[in-house]
């Protein structure tokens, strides 16, 4: 399913300029990011003049977030005029003056879905075991297999991430050593988000440590009880 119907609203000159553009220098830290999130096949990507965030859900109980500033790319183009006219498309308000009104008080972002897995593999195309082989399909990779090859990442490979407006696919251009690659990965319409509000619970503590020494701590928990 694509993310918009073909026939999608703006005028032809709109449509001529990429919606979204963005490049990196060191696809290491971009790697590293979605590792952690990867747990899931498909990811959601909001697009907006603040940075990417991709975020994944899993049994409606658990959400993950990576978050990534316009600050860590070399360049970062967002064609918010584009990105408006397909808000006010596809809200397909009756009253003009109202639809108006809605769209603006929105935060202009956009809204796609991609294969997480099949990211993550085109990203570490030079890199690691399992990387580069497999060819697209609904194969995609192991998470298992994700965590090989990162500490390969030399940071000599450059990616250029690119979203053409609605109807198109997710692009990823690497370059390294004058090796260029070129991967297009199919978008669909981007699910609801989970909203868990936990602000009716008053919070009394926050705590920032590290993933391991919680990660040794759960490994000590009886594994066969359901619950903790």
């Amino acid at each position: 399913m694509a993310y918009f119907s073909p026939s999608a609203p703006s005028a032809a000159q709109e449509l001529q300029e990429p919606l979204f553009r963005a490049k990196l220098n060191n696809i290491r830290p971009l790697v590293n990011m979605l590792r952690t999130i990867g747990f899931c096949p498909r990811a959601r990507c909001t697009i907006s003049t603040t940075g990417l965030v991709f975020d994944i859900d899993e049994a409606q109980a658990m959400v993950a977030q990576a978050f990534i500033r316009t600050e860590l790319f070399t360049t970062y183009k967002y064609n918010t005029s584009l990105a408006m006219a397909s808000i006010r498309f596809n809200s397909q308000q009756e009253d003009d003056d109202e639809e108006e009104e809605v769209v603006s008080t929105l935060e202009c972002n956009t809204q796609i879905s991609i294969p997480l897995d099949n990211l993550i593999e085109c990203l570490m195309l030079f890199y690691g075991p399992g990387s580069g082989g497999g060819g697209g399909g609904g194969g995609g990779i192991g998470v298992s297999s994700l965590h090989h090859g990162v500490d390969d990442l030399r940071g000599a490979t450059t990616v250029e991430l690119g979203f053409d407006g609605p109807g198109g696919d997710f692009q990823v251009l690497l370059e390294e050593r004058g090796v260029i690659s070129v991967c297009r990965l199919a978008t669909f319409q981007a699910e609801r988000a989970i909203d868990l509000d936990f602000s009716q619970s008053p919070v009394i503590q926050q705590l920032i440590i590290r993933s391991s020494w919680l990660q040794d701590a759960f490994n000590e928990l009886d594994p066969t009880s359901d619950s903790i």
